[in-house]
């Protein structure tokens, strides 16, 4: 069947946000061919292209986006023992249950966690000073110039503190294979309990928010005259959360925008939030830190269309 290709889509319903406005071309994918088509589309319009997720880190602007936006529909996850294949379309959080279900460990700190597979491989997503990368087995990717499907070894693969060989370059994720280990399964379901329970009381989970809107400063970004507690030296990294309480902004409201009570890395979408809300909140946010601190907070959540 040929892709369905919409036009003035609004995205702000694609995304966890609940804010931004349409794009100029929307592709709903459901195959490794529907993207190839999508994105020779893109090509054929000479616009560019953006591939959207579960849309959990990122803030569409207020105008929209003017090129091709496609979303990889394509839910699979299947199970070969200890491996398991995920489309980059898959639902992370699903992909963590069903692992659990069978007793296979390593990704228990992600069932909290929104949005797809290939979002969660492309910026690296962690919690609680594990990360992605580390369950990663291969990808699948497709080479946009030549159209070209290949697999990439782990050892092939660059990572870094949310960051990924794939925000530098072309590359597109279709999927990934994960190697996790087999342990008790009510051990693996505690695992994920203990986590999940971490998360409720730390953080403003079914709120309309993209997650975490800044990565965690690495300690030695700071002047060394700052005054941190201990603990973040053995970390290596700040919380970003904690920076943004530190200068008073919990519960801060711009516009219909407003920084969680509960956690200060999460603005939320209180009120009929535009985009240019939570940009000056987030803008504030970034101001206030860097007077007190002395460190430039550096955004987790992705821009579109700015």
């Amino acid at each position: 069947m040929p892709i369905s290709i919409r036009e003035n889509e609004p995205l702000a319903r694609y995304t966890t946000f609940k804010i931004g406005g349409p794009a100029r071309f929307f592709i709903p994918t459901k195959s490794e061919e529907d993207i190839i088509e999508a994105v020779r589309f893109a090509a054929s319009q000479n616009l560019p292209y953006i591939f959207l997720g579960g849309g959990t880190n990122t803030l569409v602007s207020d105008e929209g986006y003017r090129g091709v936006v496609i979303r990889n529909e394509d839910r699979t996850v299947s199970f070969n023992g200890p491996l398991v294949y995920a489309s980059a379309g898959a639902i992370l959080a699903v992909m963590v249950h069903e692992a659990v279900q069978r007793g296979l460990s390593g990704m228990e700190w992600a069932f909290g966690v929104p949005g797809t597979v290939g979002g969660a491989v492309r910026g690296n997503a962690g919690a609680f000073g594990l990360s992605t990368y580390e369950s990663i087995y291969r990808v699948r990717v497709l080479q946009p110039d030549s159209y070209r499907v290949r697999m990439l070894d782990r050892d092939e693969l660059t990572w870094g503190y949310r960051d990924s060989i794939f925000k530098h370059n072309p590359l597109i994720i279709l999927a990934a294979e994960f190697m996790f280990t087999p342990i008790d399964i009510e051990q693996c379901k505690t695992n994920l309990e203990l986590y999940l329970a971490r998360k409720k009381e730390s953080q403003p989970l079914g709120k309309e928010c993209a997650g975490c809107v800044f990565k965690n400063p690495h300690i030695q970004s700071f002047p060394k005259d700052v005054s941190l507690p201990i603990e973040f030296f053995q970390k290596e990294y700040v919380p970003a959360g904690w920076l943004v309480e530190q200068v008073n902004l919990k519960h801060h409201v711009i516009g219909g925008a407003t920084i969680s009570g509960k956690h200060g890395n999460f603005f939320l979408n209180a009120n009929h939030a535009t985009a240019a809300d939570v940009v000056q909140l987030i803008t504030l946010a970034k101001e206030r830190v860097y007077e007190k601190f002395g460190v430039t907070l550096e955004e987790e959540i992705v821009y579109l269309g700015f």
